[in-house]
């Protein structure tokens, strides 16, 4: 799994204003050879394919999506690998479809540099990098290092995506990296490569390296471990273990480095913690160090944040990547591990289409739950998303909760691992449902072939969603795309840390993230049984799949719709329940719960039909509590709060 992330950690460059410190002395570049000034100079292209060449950009504009550099010297132009036209170049890109499109791999290659008496080199550039699936390829883009002008490459640094896909706004960047490992080399060079790029543009200018010290010691974002999901139920807290990469990036170490991590809640400070990695060597990395201790979650209702901090006796260069953090949120009855969108106040969610041509897919996120008894699973959720301008297909959900008997490999087999506890169907139909319907579904789960729904203590189950089209050859031109998180946007949504911390802790029960099943055949039920869930893609994705629990009682006796109201809610002295009941039922139970499922307080009504009935509370502590309602037409529970 670590070395799904393998680029994103080498990639995280130190983002700077481009201003050399007093005690720099730029050693290359300060006559302009990297200005690009009229044309590229001494600059040549190292490529396979011929036609694969960087180009001279007189305006500093990619042609494709007219994305300017922001860079000083871009009034003389600037050095431009224009994928766009190289791509279109060999297909039609007015009607180009679905990925994958042509692999470009060049590399811009410097003329020979002298660093003889450079012993601190740094490399500083301006770039604009503007990809579409380059690292979706397993390619990427890099700065190479050579000691013999240019011949062979001896060092390779990753450079980071940090433009949205496909977004409105594309930003300049200002780049700053130690290439510590040619500091002294005579007939050094440097390049700008391309590794199975497809769209849209590279751009680079305004290449100098001075001679400067650096310390640098950083957190880098892709890679620490937060609580195993967005939002915990109160009801179900679990443990956060600890793990955040530490790097030293500069040309000179750090002294006597510290790690702190600390939770802060809704009632302060829930944690502190430390971790003595002592003096850190310049250009190391220090990785995958997973602390012995763990938070054990408090059941107190609010947001909470995680945090971790480096700090050192070195002057860092750059205090801005020594901190990382991350929100989750404890309350309600319901598992997520994304923020909803409309709690979020956007339509954030990305529809991600598999690729492939796969069309029957299923889509899962893994809950562990440490004190299942006396709670089941009530639904799961969903979204979907359709292009603008495609229309929507008949097609069936099938919401399915397995029981998971991990055996620490992160697949879920079809019949030896995964027990079915419950299940549901949704039928997406074009006539009666609109494209914000699609982005939040909730299915109701049956009980299917277990003996009980309630759930287990210290369990590791599966929500999953089966997305099946009724249409297959139209769902090939109008793919459906399955709500989730791009992790490389929000690391708050990244669970492949956490997992590994906890598959490198000791715990007995792993926690995981989100996963995939893209091995489906015709949408049957059979097929839907068949398909083997892994989680690998919880390392670049997270679904939008939450759980919502709810006190557990006979699956006979539930009835989610009866006209049930409590309020006020929250409530103080009295919490008065609205009755309107199509039978008159001989007894009415009102009973009050704590998360615990201990009742508190307990009333019986006698022959009632339509009613207000009061409940008083004295002598209920406040907190979360659940009022279940039973009439002989079955039962409902409401969540109310207590203050």
């Amino acid at each position: 799994m670590k070395k799904t992330f393998t680029l994103f950690i080498n990639a995280l460059a130190l983002i700077v204003f481009f201003q050399i410190s007093a005690t720099s002395q730029i050693v290359w570049g300060a006559n302009g050879e990297g200005e690009f000034d009229g044309g590229l100079g001494e600059w040549y292209t190292q490529a396979a394919d011929t036609l694969d060449i960087w180009v001279h950009e007189a305006d500093a504009t990619a042609n494709f999506r007219q994305v300017a550099i922001q860079s000083a010297s871009a009034a003389n132009g600037c050095a431009h690998l224009d994928l766009a036209t190289l791509t279109c170049a060999i297909i039609d890109c007015n009607d180009a479809g679905p990925p994958p499109y042509p692999w470009h791999n060049t590399i811009l290659t410097s003329p020979p540099i002298d660093l003889s008496m450079a012993s601190t080199p740094v490399l500083r550039f301006t770039q604009v990098l503007d990809d579409l699936n380059a690292y979706a390829n397993n390619g990427g883009f890099f700065v190479y290092l050579s000691n013999d002008g240019g011949v062979s490459w001896v060092d390779t640094i990753a450079l980071e995506k940090v433009n949205e896909t496909n977004g409105d706004v594309v930003l300049t960047e200002e780049l700053s990296f130690p290439i510590t490992s040619i500091a002294g080399e005579a007939n050094a060079a440097i390049g700008f490569a391309s590794l199975n790029a497809d769209f849209y543009a590279w751009m680079i200018d305004d290449v100098v390296i001075a001679n400067e010290a650096i310390s640098d010691g950083v957190v880098p974002e892709g890679w620490f471990a937060t609580a195993p999901n967005w939002r915990t139920p109160a009801s179900q807290v679990d443990l956060i273990p600890f793990m955040a990469d530490v790097e030293s990036r500069g040309n000179v170490g750090v002294d006597n480095a510290v790690l702190t991590a600390t939770i802060d809640g809704p009632s302060g400070n829930e944690f502190s913690g430390t971790l003595d990695y002592g003096n850190l060597e310049p250009t190391t990395n220090y990785w995958n160090v997973v602390w012995d201790e763990f938070y054990e979650m408090s059941n107190e209702e609010g947001e909470y944040t995680i945090t971790y901090e480096l700090n050192s006796d070195s002057e860092d260069s750059d205090l801005s990547n020594n901190t990382v953090s991350s929100n989750f949120i404890v309350g309600g009855d319901t598992f997520n591990k994304v923020i909803p969108e409309a709690e979020a106040g956007a339509n954030y969610l990305v529809g991600l289409s598999p690729g492939g041509g796969n069309l029957y897919n299923s889509y899962a996120n893994a809950y562990y739950v440490p004190a299942g008894e006396g709670w089941q699973a009530r639904s799961i959720s969903c979204g979907l998303e359709f292009g603008s301008n495609a229309t929507i297909q008949p097609a069936t959900l099938v919401a399915e909760l397995y029981l998971w008997i991990d055996d620490g490999d992160g697949i879920a087999a079809a019949t030896n691992e995964k027990f079915k506890v419950a299940s549901g169907e949704y039928f997406v139909d074009p006539d009666n449902i609109n494209f914000f319907e699609l982005r939040n579904i909730e299915i109701p789960l049956n009980p299917d072939g277990a003996e009980t729904l309630e759930l287990t203590n210290n369990a590791q189950y599966i929500a999953v969603v089966h997305v099946n089209p009724l249409t297959p050859d139209d769902f090939n031109n109008d793919p459906i795309g399955f709500l989730g998180m791009f992790v490389e946007t929000n690391r708050s949504y990244s669970y492949g840390p956490m997992q590994f911390a906890f598959e490198n802790s000791g715990t007995q029960v792993r926690r995981y993230g989100s996963m995939w099943a893209p091995d489906g055949v015709d949408g049957t039920p059979s097929d839907n049984a068949n398909r083997t869930l892994t989680s690998g893609i919880s390392t670049q994705v997270t679904w939008y799949i939450p759980m919502e629990i709810a006190v557990f009682s006979d699956a006979e006796d539930i009835n989610n719709n009866l006209k049930v109201s409590a309020y006020p809610n929250p409530a103080t002295d009295m919490i008065n329940v609205d009755l309107e009941l199509e039978n008159v039922s001989s007894t009415v139970s009102l009973e009050l719960m704590n998360i615990e499922g201990k009742v508190v307080n307990k009333q019986l009504e006698q022959n009632v039909k339509n009613g207000t009935y009061s409940m008083p509370l004295h002598g209920v502590d406040a907190g979360i509590y659940l009022l279940r309602v039973g009439t002989e037409d079955g039962s409902i529970t409401k969540r109310v709060i207590v203050q």
